[in-house]
């Protein structure tokens, strides 16, 4: 550390003649260390004491050295402390002088010195510019002698043969070369350059020079004239063509001297071009040899490029268009070194590109292929980043237009095409490969977790051994695979066009020459559809990578216009290759069906595109609609409805494509309709269909509708009719309107049409237009005296439904209707001359009557029978929208009233009735007198009653029964807790044991009895005094039957639970009467559960003789009856019911009734429609069980039973004889035949033998020919 109280004397020790110079560089070395004092206030005070002293020996008392010295060690140091002084105002004084030394020791001494002189002399100009200006062109003339030494100093070093032209150099020079000359083995490794000959001192020269421009501008004009030149000549010296290993480091030096000279160039290239303008050509060649001769630095290399990339920018780059071969190749533009490898890619083949972009239309085809090569080998290459393998893809793009045009002669068309066909490859793969990537790119973006990506997982090692940068994160990474896929995707389009238009361009420009050469059709060869191919098994899967809907609608947008510009035969055979893999990507990802719909609605490939998916869809995915639930059955529909929204678009283009496959569909659909258990894709599907065929004109497509009408208009009304789901009713009635056919053919079936249309009418919202559009339309074509004829069955109920439509706003449809009462005129009155159903009350008397009584005598009867039938109209109206809250309370109301009619006394406690009386009531056999006596006291006078109340008590009794049962199917009034009818079931089943305990044996006269009054209970067979004060308990079997026989299934499945809890809970007791034991289960609750609801699944089980159920020989009759119903639902529900019953009735009841039961069962399965399959096989599985039950070998020993079972066999002989059964009752009775066979132990014909002759002989006498091929095979 120096005092600050002796700078002076400190300063004198330097100039000490006897002093050593080590002794000088030891005090050097302590000022150096104590320089933090410049930065206080004695800055001033060391500037004066050691400024001088520090000039003084750099100038005067040592010389510049050409070795590592102790002289050179103590000029170096001086020369440091002086680059660390600060800049300030205290320096000005010393200006002019500091920089007089620097220039001097820069001139004069080594590189390590000339070095800081350097960085000296830019900061005192750059910092005291006006004070300094004159000592600007000093520099500027050094620099000019070093560029003019240049080629003498690259000589020294690596030319021996040149020592004495350098020497001559030295000695014309002014300034002259300054240390020893180069020794003929090559320079000294210890030795020190002098500034002069230094390639550092170049290397720093042109920014320095470059900065002084813009400082001081006057300069530049004197002075570019003289260093351009120089310059020029500087970058263009080769240097040697092998460096020995002692001169690596020289050589390295060499090119980043001239590496920095050609940015300095590059930077005058925007203000001196003109000047620039002779020396085109020899910067670039000097360019492109720097990048052929540039060693392995990557600083370097990439200040090359960077410089390169500006040429490019500007006019100049005219002149590496002849070198465009040499940077083909990759170590020319990257060099071999693995890190300039790995850093510089991306930069070079930008570079590279943007030089193809200028200079592609001067290519040949030689060139294209390297060019196509290099930069598609790129492209896959993960390494590189995805931006830079987007600008390989959109090079490649550039390069179609030459390769297109280039086709003169036929050798040079197929080099080309040959040419597109691997950048088509290329792209393909592009394709494949993001097909596999973007998934987990996907997810890892999904999740928000900070996942390394594909690529630099893979780069990682690498990554970690050159301490690069760690790759970009994940949303980068998105965006740039977003960008590369919309390149791929818009150059396919342009590439399929090419390719297409290859032959005919050529076509046309040859025409002229060879007209009689016969040239290619245009369009792409079966081995480039395949490869294109790719674009549809892989190009799809990349989409899902676009989630914004605009993104998503461009893109799409984009990708369907690849196969707008491609031949129709290449696009058939495309699809048809793919159309499999693209359906079962469909599936999951419905964006190709906007790709679909996108391409029905392009007028050039609508109808080639659309002849390929209807082939596909016909031939083999109509099947898959028999599972409508499924993904693949929804996306049947969507393209069918698709492709038939195109056909109405288009008609005159897909008319002739579709009417091949009108009759099929049509088969196929009402086939399977008729067969499967859920046809609503079917019905879907002609939905769509005869939408698209109404809407527009289609003269072939209604002609092909014509033989399938009649048999599909069938089909329609027996589904109306017959068995169809609620959820299918709405869509069989709109294919009834819709019809896809011409008036003039629906004539002879409108009569038909007009059930179908009045049920419209009173449906949905949807349904209500279409049947007042289809009804205007046939007021409005008809004649009235044709149209009156057709509606007379249903006039009435079409002009009161359209009155029921006359509704003010904002009603939709009032306006319509009143419409069309108007264009009926006075026909919408002629149906008044016929009684209409009006509301009235049949019977004066009230069902149910409230006594309000009040203190002390007075009283009132209030009827409740408008209260209960408002209360029943609020439970099951469900869609007038009434809420559940008041839906709940009026089925409270109900049930209270039902409590009353069945006199129920609430909880009743232990001193009513005990549990052994209970017990005696159910089980003994005692006189009931006695029972009734014990019981006396419960009763109340009730009075006597007219025939009237009776009947009017008995229609509210059974009108509460049928409601009460059917709300407990209802979703909204349901409750898991609420037993309340499986206990008004279990009621009735103690009643009638009980009555059964007490009554005479039912005998087979009375079974046969009439079944609207039924069998009188006990009670009021005693006496017809009682039969005026109590209902017949037989009301509740009679509402238990008429839910079964509703029209909502869902009550019908109440109504079947709770038959199964009456019979099973009857059943119970009375298998605890027959043993004599009463479990502790409880009443109700059956002995033995079994699955009544399903008969397929019961055992072949009957109870025991002595378990005998009276009860159900009155409930039978009311089963079969329903057999006969008018409606397909009472004919369900009769089936239903016999199915419940079988396994519980005794053998001997159902034997009573077996002929009856079988007759009934075959009566229903002939009424039922075809297309019920599933009604029908539960009505055969019904049958069967009562045969099995029924009839068994161990059994039939009885006459009775002989009887009834030859009885069976006559009814399913004539069956099986009878030319006009049909084939679904021809199977059965020949299984049920069977069954009585085995049951029997012989064989079919033996129980038909005695039935032989008469059965057969009316067969025999008719022709065979009368008949039908159907009805053939069954004769034979």
């Amino acid at each position: 550390m120096i005092p600050i109280q002796n700078f002076d004397q400190h300063a004198r020790k330097f100039l000490e003649p006897e002093l050593p110079m080590q002794n000088r560089y030891q005090l050097a070395t302590e000022v150096r260390d104590s320089l933090e004092i410049v930065h206080t206030s004695e800055y001033l005070n060391f500037l004066k004491s050691y400024f001088r002293v520090f000039s003084s020996i750099l100038m005067q008392h040592t010389k510049p050295q050409g070795t590592d010295s102790a002289e050179h060690k103590l000029r170096n140091v001086i020369i440091e402390i002086l680059n660390r002084l600060p800049h300030s105002e205290v320096l000005r004084p010393f200006v002019q002088e500091l920089l007089r030394v620097a220039m001097h020791v820069l001139t004069t001494d080594n590189e390590e010195n000339g070095l800081i002189c350097l960085r000296i002399i830019f900061d005192l100009l750059r910092n005291f510019r006006p004070t300094l200006e004159p000592e600007v062109q000093p520099f500027l003339d050094f620099v000019r002698t070093i560029y003019q030494n240049f080629k003498a100093t690259v000589n020294y070093f690596f030319d021996d043969s040149c020592g004495s032209d350098s020497q001559l150099a030295a000695s014309q020079h002014p300034i002259g070369y300054i240390g020893p000359q180069r020794p003929p083995g090559g320079p000294n490794p210890g030795q020190l350059n002098p500034s002069t000959r230094s390639f550092k001192i170049v290397t720093e020269c042109p920014l320095i020079v470059m900065f002084l421009f813009n400082l001081y501008s006057h300069y530049v004009h004197s002075n570019i004239p003289l260093l351009l030149p120089l310059m020029v000549n500087g970058i263009s010296i080769p240097g040697p063509q092998h460096v020995p290993p002692n001169l690596k480091n020289h050589y390295v030096e060499l090119k980043g001297a001239q590496v920095k000279t050609v940015s300095f160039l590059t930077y005058l290239l925007r203000s001196f071009a003109d000047s620039i303008r002779s020396h085109e050509d020899s910067i670039s060649k000097s360019i492109v040899n720097l990048l052929v001769t540039c060693p392995d630095s990557v600083s370097i290399r990439k200040e090359l490029l960077v410089a390169t990339r500006h040429v490019l920018a500007t006019d100049f780059r005219r002149g590496f268009y002849s070198l465009i071969d040499t940077l083909l190749e990759e170590r020319v533009l990257v060099g071999t070194g693995r890190a300039c490898f790995e850093t510089l890619r991306p930069l070079a083949y930008s570079l590279l590109a943007e030089l193809i972009h200028h200079v592609r239309m001067e290519l040949s085809l030689n060139q294209l292929s390297r060019i196509i090569y290099l930069f598609s080998r790129n492209m896959h290459d993960s390494s590189l980043p995805l931006s830079v393998q987007t600008t390989c893809a959109r090079l490649m793009l550039n390069l179609v237009e030459p390769i297109f045009s280039r086709g003169v002669d036929p050798t040079s068309k197929e080099e080309g095409r040959a040419l597109l066909g691997r950048i088509l490859d290329a792209f393909v793969s592009k394709f494949s490969t993001f097909k596999r990537t973007i998934p987990q790119l996907i997810e890892d973006c999904e999740d928000g977790k900070e996942h390394c990506s594909l690529r630099s997982k893979l780069e990682l090692p690498v990554q970690a051994a050159l301490n690069l940068q760690m790759p970009l994160e994940h949303s980068k990474e998105l965006s740039d695979c977003k960008q590369l896929i919309k390149t791929l995707v818009m150059g396919m389009k342009t590439l399929v066009w090419s390719i297409t238009h290859v032959n005919a361009s050529q076509m046309q420009v040859s025409q002229p020459s060879s007209a009689g050469i016969p040239q290619g059709l245009k369009g792409m060869r079966e081995d480039e559809v395949r490869l294109a191919s790719g674009v549809l098994k892989s190009g799809v899967h990349c989409l899902s990578i676009f989630k914004d809907k605009e993104e998503e609608r461009e893109m799409l947008q984009h990708f369907s216009q690849i196969f707008a510009v491609m031949e129709h035969r290449n696009l058939m055979d495309m699809f048809a290759m793919c159309m499999q893999h693209l359906f079962d990507y469909m599936i999951n990802n419905n964006q190709l069906l906007v790709v679909f719909s996108t391409l029905l609605q392009i007028p050039k490939v609508v109808r080639y595109f659309a002849d390929v998916l209807v082939n596909f869809l016909v031939s083999t995915k109509l099947d898959v609609l028999k599972q409508p639930d499924t993904p693949a059955s929804k996306l049947v529909l969507q393209l069918f409805r698709a492709l038939f929204v195109a056909v109405a678009k288009s008609p005159g283009d897909c008319e002739r494509v579709l009417q091949p496959y009108v009759s099929t569909i049509m088969e196929v659909c009402m086939k399977n309709a008729t067969e499967i258990e859920k046809p609503h894709g079917y019905m879907q599907l002609l939905r769509t269909m005869f939408r698209a065929l109404s809407g527009a004109k289609f003269e072939l497509l209604l002609r092909e509708f014509i033989p399938t009408l009649q048999p599909c208009l069938n089909m329609l009304l027996a589904m109306v009719e017959g068995p169809t789901g609620i959820d299918m009713k709405d869509l069989v009635l709109e294919l009834c309107l819709t019809l896809p056919a011409r008036l003039s053919s629906l004539l002879p079936h409108l009569p038909r049409l007009m059930k179908p249309l009045v049920l419209a009418l009173k449906g949905s919202d949807e349904l209500i237009n279409l049947g007042l559009r289809t009804l205007e339309f046939w007021i409005d074509s008809l004649n009235p005296e044709f149209l009156e004829p057709s509606m007379a069955n249903v006039m009435s109920e079409v002009i009161l439904t359209l009155w029921s439509h006359i509704r003010p706003k904002p009603y939709p449809w009032g306006g319509k209707a009143l419409q069309l009462l108007g264009k009926l005129g006075g026909r919408n009155r002629r149906f008044l001359k016929e009684p209409l159903a009006l509301e009235c009350k049949e019977n004066p008397e009230h069902g149910l009557r409230l006594i309000l009584t009040f203190e002390p005598t007075i009283s009132f009867l209030v009827p409740l029978d408008r209260c209960i039938y408002l209360a029943i109209a609020t439970v099951m109206q469900n869609s007038s929208g009434v809420d559940a809250f008041y839906r709940r309370h009026a089925l409270k109301l109900l049930r209270v009233c039902l409590s009353s009619v069945l006199n129920l006394k609430g909880n009743i406690t232990g001193e009513g009735v005990t549990p052994g009386l209970l017990s005696t009531m159910l089980m003994s056999s005692i006189d009931p007198s006695r029972r009734r006596t014990e019981t006396s006291t419960m009763k109340v006078d009730l009075g006597v009653k007219t025939k009237t109340q009776l009947m009017a008590e008995r229609s509210v009794f059974k009108v509460l029964l049928m409601t009460v049962i059917a709300a407990s199917a209802e979703p909204e009034l349901q409750d898991p807790k609420d037993d309340f009818v499986p206990n008004v079931c279990r009621h009735f089943a103690m009643i009638f044991h009980v009555d059964s305990t007490t009554s005479p044996s039912v005998t087979t006269s009375q079974v046969g009895g009439s079944m609207g009054t039924g069998a009188l209970s006990s009670k009021s067979r005693n006496s017809s005094h009682a039969n005026l004060k109590e209902l017949d308990p037989l009301i509740f079997l009679d509402a238990l039957v008429d839910v079964l026989a509703a029209e909502n299934r869902a009550h019908a499945k109440a109504a079947l639970n709770g038959l199964n809890i009456f019979a099973e809970t009857l059943l119970f007791l009375a298998r605890c009467k027959h043993t004599g034991v009463l479990t502790t289960r409880g009443v109700g609750t059956p002995g033995t559960p079994m699955m009544v609801s399903s008969p397929s699944m019961n055992p072949v089980y009957s109870p025991p003789p002595g378990v005998r159920i009276p009860v159900f020989e009155q409930l039978l009759p009311r089963l079969l009856h329903c057999c006969y119903g008018s409606t397909w639902q009472a004919q369900m529900g009769g089936v239903m019911g016999l199915g419940a019953l079988v396994g519980k009735a005794t053998v001997e009841t159902l034997c009573l009734f077996q002929v009856r039961a079988v007759r009934g069962l075959v009566y229903v399965l002939k009424r039922l429609p075809q297309h019920a399959n599933k009604e029908q096989e539960e009505t055969s599985q019904v049958l069967t069980q009562v045969l099995r039950v029924v009839n068994n070998v161990d059994e039939a020993n009885s006459e009775h039973r002989k009887q009834s079972f030859q009885g069976v066999v006559d009814f399913l002989a004539a069956e099986l004889f009878n030319p006009n059964a049909t084939l679904i009752v021809r199977k059965n009775v020949q299984s049920c035949l069977a069954l009585l066979a085995s049951r029997t132990g012989s064989e079919v014909s033996e129980l038909l033998e005695p039935l032989y002759q008469p059965l057969l002989q009316p067969l025999i006498t008719r022709p065979l020919r009368s008949k039908h091929i159907e009805q053939q095979c069954w004769c034979r």
